[in-house]
């Protein structure tokens, strides 16, 4: 399989998982917020993937960009 149809396949389920594994996505955040300045400012994210990580952020006022294959 290619890797656009792949990861357009599931990109929902990714979703799906992050909701189900509250706690990995909690830390996730967590570490992200350790690294970046404070807002406002840009932010590329570059695999995000559907962009779950990237809506928090986006709420505390960085500007985010995403790309990703899918």
């Amino acid at each position: 399989m290619e890797a656009e149809p792949f990861y357009d396949e599931f990109a929902p389920k990714e979703w799906g998982r992050l909701e189900r594994h509250r706690t990995e996505f909690a830390v996730s955040l967590r570490a992200i917020s350790e690294f970046l300045p404070r807002p406002p400012c840009s932010v590329l994210d570059v695999g995000g993937g559907p962009g779950r990580h990237a809506i928090e952020p986006a709420r505390q006022g960085y500007s985010i960009t995403l790309l990703d294959i899918s």
